[in-house]
């Protein structure tokens, strides 16, 4: 399901920058975060998701990573 997909890829996502930090508090915060939405999240989905807010979100994620990569605060 595609909806499975892009939720495991979007908490994969902040997960994984919750990792590199090496702040272990802050990965589980984020973590159990994430667990506490997920219903929500799954709720509200089928209600408000559109094609052009997963584009945009894609757009944003890429962004982050980029900056990130290039070790830049400001633009992640």
């Amino acid at each position: 399901m595609l909806t499975g997909v892009r939720e495991e890829t979007d908490r994969a996502f902040h997960v994984g920058l919750a990792r590199a930090t090496g702040n272990g508090a802050l990965i589980r915060v984020v973590e159990e975060l994430w667990n506490q939405r997920a219903e929500m999240w799954r709720r509200t989905q089928q209600h408000f998701h559109t094609r052009g807010l997963a584009e945009k979100t894609l757009r944003d994620h890429a962004a982050i990573l980029k900056s990130v990569a290039a070790r830049d605060p400001e633009g992640a």
